[in-house]
C-alpha cells in the first residue's frame, strides 16, 4: 500500500484525527463515481454510465472501504481509471493517454499488487480486437515502461514472501458465490442475496444482449463489451488457478478491483431492457435492495479499536506482554496507544508481535494479552499454547473482529470485565458468554 502511505504521510499534516484520517479515503471513493460514468459512456453510452454511477454510489461494499484509512478505495479509483485510459488509448493511440495509463496503472500496483491482475485482464482483451486498429509500438513501450517501474516492487514480491497471506484458506467453487454476495452487498446475506441475484441478472442480461447481436457489432464495439467482461472475470480466474496451484490468495477483500466491472456490467444490463416499465422496476428495486444493505452496514458493530487499545493500556503492567495478532494489529493500536498513554512510562507492558510459547523458554511474563483482530489457524495454535501455559484467561469482546484475551496463573479477586476460564472449561472457545462488553 505505498502510494496510499505516501499519501497519507502528507496528509496527516492536515490533521491526525480519526475524522481527517478517514477522509482520505473519501476523496478517491467519490472521485470514482464520476470516473465511472465517463467509464460507461465510453465503452456503452450515457444511460449506462449513469446507471453505473448510481449502483456505484449506493454499493454498500464501495461505501464500507470509502470510509476505511486503508488503499482499497485509492485502488478502486485506479481500477475504474486504468480502465478508461486504456480504452481511450487503444482507440485513440496518442503520447498523452498512453502516459496517462502508465502513470495511474503504476500507481494501482503500488496501491495493491492485485492491481497487476486487472492489467492482464486489459492486455488479454487485446487479443480480441482487430490488429489493424492497435498501435502495437506504443502498446509494447508502454508495457515496458510499466514493467520497468513496478519492478522493485516484483522483487519484494518474489523475495520477501514470509508468509503474509497464509491466512487465506483454500478457495472451492462457493466461494465464487460469496465473492458476489460481498462485491454486491459486502456480504450481506438476506437481503444482500437479493441484491446479488439482481446483479447477477443484470449482468445476465447484458451478456444475453451481447451474444444475440454479436453479428451485428462493429468488432470495435464487441471489444468494449470484451475488455470490461475481462476486468470481472479474468482476476478472479486467474487467482483460482494460482490458489489451487498451492499459493492461495483468493480473499474477497483483494478482489475489490472486480467492483466497478462489477457494477459496470449490471448497469449495462438494465440499460439494455427494452421496456421502460420494466427497466425501471428493475434499477428501482436494485436501488432500494442498495439502500437496505447500506442501513444494514450502518447498523452492524464496526471494529472497536478505541475501546480496546484504552482498555488496554489501561489495565496492563510492567511485567505483563502484550501480543499483537496479526503483526498489522500494531497500526490502528499505535495509533490509538498515542491517545491513551499511561501515566508512567515505566508502568508500560512489553510490546511484541509474537512470543516464545516453548517450555523450555525463559521469556514467562505474569501476565499475557493477546489483541487477536483476525481467527484463523494461526490464531487458535496461539490460543492453546497460551492455554497449556497459562492457568486461567478472561476474554473481552469487543466486535466481532476484535478480541482481547489475557492469560495469566493468579486468580484475581476482582477483575473487570469478562469470564475468569480455567483449563478444561471451554478453554478454546471463541466467544465467551457473561460481561464480555459489546461495542460498537
Amino acid at each position: 500500500m505505498l502510494s496510499y502511505y505516501l499519501l497519507l504521510r502528507g496528509w496527516i499534516h492536515l490533521g491526525n484525527t480519526e475524522s481527517t484520517v478517514r477522509i482520505l479515503s473519501v476523496v478517491p471513493a467519490l472521485l470514482t463515481i464520476p470516473c465511472i460514468y465517463a467509464l460507461g459512456l465510453r465503452l456503452f453510452s450515457a444511460r449506462t454510465g449513469l446507471i453505473a454511477a448510481l449502483l456505484l454510489s449506493l454499493n454498500a461494499c464501495h461505501i464500507a472501504y470509502s470510509q476505511e484509512a486503508r488503499s482499497y478505495s485509492l485502488l478502486l479509483l485506479c481500477c475504474t481509471a486504468s480502465t478508461l485510459y486504456f480504452v481511450k488509448a487503444i482507440e485513440r493511440s496518442t503520447t498523452r493517454n498512453w502516459s496517462i495509463y502508465v502513470l495511474i496503472a503504476v500507481i494501482g500496483i503500488y496501491t495493491h499488487f492485485f492491481a497487476g491482475l486487472l492489467l492482464m485482464a486489459q492486455w488479454l482483451s487485446i487479443a480480441f480486437l482487430p490488429s489493424r486498429s492497435l498501435y502495437w509500438r506504443k502498446l509494447l513501450a508502454s508495457t515496458a515502461a510499466i514493467t520497468v517501474l513496478i519492478s522493485p516492487l516484483l522483487w519484494f514480491m518474489f523475495t520477501r514472501d514470509v508468509g503474509q497471506i497464509d491466512f487465506i484458506p483454500h478457495p472451492g467453487l462457493r466461494e465464487l458465490y460469496h465473492l458476489a454476495l460481498f462485491l454486491a452487498s459486502d456480504g450481506g446475506k438476506a437481503i444482500g442475496g437479493l441484491l446479488t441475484i439482481a446483479y447477477l441478472a443484470g449482468i445476465a442480461i447484458a451478456l444475453w444482449n451481447f451474444a444475440s447481436h454479436r453479428n451485428e457489432k462493429q468488432s470495435a464495439e464487441r471489444w468494449r463489451f470484451i475488455v470490461i467482461f475481462n476486468c470481472l472475470w479474468t482476476p478472479i480466474v486467474l487467482d483460482l488457478c494460482i490458489s489451487h496451484l498451492g499459493k492461495e490468495m483468493f480473499y474477497y477483500r483483494y478482489l475489490l478491483i472486480c467492483l466497478p466491472a462489477f457494477v459496470l456490467l449490471a448497469a449495462y444490463g438494465f440499460s439494455c431492457i427494452p421496456t421502460r416499465g420494466w427497466h425501471a422496476l428493475a434499477l428501482a428495486a436494485t436501488a432500494s435492495l442498495s439502500l437496505a444493505t447500506v442501513w444494514l452496514y450502518y447498523s452492524r458493530p464496526k471494529d472497536n479499536w478505541r475501546e480496546a487499545t484504552r482498555y488496554l493500556v489501561s489495565n496492563t503492567h510492567a511485567g505483563e506482554t502484550v501480543i499483537l495478532y496479526p503483526a498489522y494489529a500494531e497500526l490502528p493500536f499505535s495509533y490509538y496507544q498515542e491517545r491513551f498513554k499511561p501515566a508512567s512510562v515505566n508502568n508500560r507492558p512489553q510490546l511484541s508481535n509474537r512470543i516464545s510459547l516453548s517450555s523450555e523458554s525463559s521469556d514467562h511474563s505474569d501476565a499475557v494479552w493477546v489483541l487477536f483482530s483476525r481467527n484463523d489457524d494461526n490464531a487458535v495454535s496461539m490460543r492453546q499454547a497460551l492455554s497449556d501455559r497459562y492457568e486461567f484467561h478472561n476474554e473481552l469482546t469487543y466486535s466481532e473482529g476484535i478480541r482481547l484475551v489475557r492469560y495469566f496463573n493468579r486468580h484475581p479477586s476482582n477483575l473487570a470485565g469478562g469470564t475468569v476460564q480455567t483449563r478444561g472449561t471451554g478453554l478454546f472457545s471463541y466467544f465467551i458468554e457473561g460481561g464480555a462488553p459489546q461495542h460498537e
